[in-house]
């Protein structure tokens, strides 16, 4: 029973890797620029996968999955940031000048003090970027 209730706080919510989340925004390409020149971020709460729209102080969050509990815990998403902000989504991870080039996009990779926080961001276009944020 016990194994059973960990496992609930521990299990994965929604889209949680980069392949399932860049595919639902090229999916949805044109719901994402309509919302964008409109205003309208709730509409893209009807895309499947989508599961909470946030305005923060410097973007637009779209939270598509996580996964895990407490110091363990991984966020997925999308966010718009109208400056291109590769560092918008409130993740307090690391500065621009600390991101690294990989593949498509860039990476936080912390002092050995702070192992266990990564960042991973990567433009889709129009403003939008992919989010993964590990604690």
């Amino acid at each position: 029973m016990m194994a059973a209730c960990i496992f609930c706080l521990t299990s994965c919510r929604g889209l949680s890797n980069r392949e399932s989340i860049v595919s639902l925004y090229l999916e949805n390409a044109g719901a994402f620029r309509r919302a964008s020149e409109t205003g309208d971020w709730e509409a893209l709460s009807e895309i499947n996968g989508i599961e909470r729209i946030k305005a923060e102080e410097r973007c637009i969050n779209m939270l598509c999955g996580g996964i895990g509990f407490g110091s363990g815990t991984s966020y997925y998403g999308i966010f718009y940031s109208d400056s291109d902000d590769l560092l918008a989504v409130n993740v307090s991870l690391g500065s621009l000048e600390e991101l690294q080039h990989q593949g498509p996009g860039f990476i936080y990779v912390p002092p050995f003090s702070e192992s266990n926080k990564r960042y991973y961001v990567e433009p889709l276009g129009n403003h939008f970027f992919y989010y993964e944020a590990h604690y």
